[in-house]
């Protein structure tokens, strides 16, 4: 399926219908090389960490013909608008690689583009993909670039790229600002990606402080994060409101409530992004007490093989994990030594038959919780 390939990579003629699957392997073209016959039946399948890499002079453009299969086209076209050559090289990914916050709202593809002199020149980049490739809940009628830069993906420039043209079955759009920085990139039909929370968590300094930490991934210009609390994990109120740029949305956060209340404390994060969107993160519980337990959840419930038993403590204790079936049978049984404030125990229920079931938790001064769950 390919005619020729010289020694030194100047020239590659496609013929007919075919791909050439790359692997592990780099292709290296010159600056005047020539590649001809590449089109949505020829092209190149990096299907793993081999690269497409061409040296594009100033002012000029290159469409690199990649693809992560060989039933797909994923070309991207670099145009340079600088003015001194550079040496780009581009494999693309048959997914949303790392994942987006909001993967039904993307094309199913990242562009990988790494450029051997960083800041070297600036450039517009044209994505192709097909219908096929497109999230559940993506819209064709506009498109909007976001690079991956190390942590989350973040909107490229200031909106919108060019309306996606399709022809040949081949979605087509180009960027409309300057790109200058190359990394991981992808395509999505919307210009706020949500506010996803790495975690949520919180630990008991003494009966009359606790410390709340969490983390965000942000991919638009600002955000606000209101923590709250609550006596009975339905009514809230806010603790504290802070409003973070991208770059603070970034960092940790850390907040100290030295005035709980006393017993149960629900505490959660409230987020609202620059559009007015809202969220909530996990609810964390916390005893503001000098002893006893809480079933704080299990998760996921129902369960098909283990699940995450969540339990808030008031103080370092051994508990004792007991559970009964529909006929009041103890089926499993376990221990956990637990530390002041929220705990995690992993519970393997795979053998356990399908139907409902009771989870106790006992403490050494006989105090009881209990949750029901199923088992699929």
């Amino acid at each position: 399926f390919i005619d020729r390939i010289l020694a030194s990579v100047e020239s590659i003629v496609f013929s007919g219908s075919g791909k050439l699957t790359l692997g592990a392997n780099d292709v290296f073209f010159s600056e005047g090389a020539v590649l001809t016959g590449a089109s949505s039946s020829n092209y190149f399948v990096t299907n793993s960490t081999g690269k497409l890499t061409k040296i594009i002079p100033g002012g000029g453009s290159f469409e690199f013909p990649v693809s992560p299969n060989t039933t797909s086209y994923n070309a991207l076209t670099i145009a340079s608008s600088g003015i001194i050559d550079e040496v780009f090289s581009v494999r693309v990914d048959g997914s949303v690689t790392p994942s987006s916050p909001s993967n039904s709202q993307c094309v199913q593809r990242t562009w990988n583009i790494t450029e051997m002199t960083t800041g070297g020149n600036s450039a517009t980049l044209t994505f192709k993909w097909a219908a096929a490739e497109h999230g559940t809940s993506f819209s064709g009628s506009s498109a909007f670039a976001y690079r991956y830069n190390g942590s989350s993906y973040q909107l490229h420039g200031l909106g919108a790229m060019t309306t996606p043209v399709l022809a040949s079955g081949i979605y087509s759009s180009s960027t409309t600002t300057p790109v200058i920085l190359f990394s991981p990139w992808i395509v999505a039909s919307t210009s706020v990606l949500p506010i996803v929370m790495d975690y949520f968590t919180g630990i008991k300094l003494s009966n009359s402080t606790h410390k709340l930490d969490w983390k965000a991934n942000c991919s638009g210009a600002s955000a606000n994060f209101e923590l709250q609390r609550s006596s009975d994990s339905r009514n809230f109120t806010a603790l504290n409101s802070i409003d973070a740029d991208y770059v603070r949305c970034l960092q940790p956060f850390t907040y100290t409530d030295n005035f709980p209340l006393s017993g149960k404390n629900f505490y959660r994060i409230k987020v609202r992004d620059e559009n007015g969107k809202v969220t909530y993160s996990n609810i964390v519980l916390l005893l503001n007490s000098k002893s006893g337990f809480e079933i704080v959840n299990l998760q996921p419930n129902p369960v098909t093989n283990s699940a995450i038993l969540n339990i808030s403590v008031a103080n370092k204790q051994f508990l004792k994990i007991y559970v009964t079936d529909s006929k009041g049978r103890r089926v499993m049984e376990n221990n956990i030594e637990t530390e002041t404030g929220v705990n995690q125990k992993e519970l393997n229920l795979a053998n356990l038959p399908a139907g409902t079931y009771l989870l106790t938790v006992v403490s050494d001064q006989n105090e009881r919780k209990t949750i029901a769950f199923v088992k699929q």
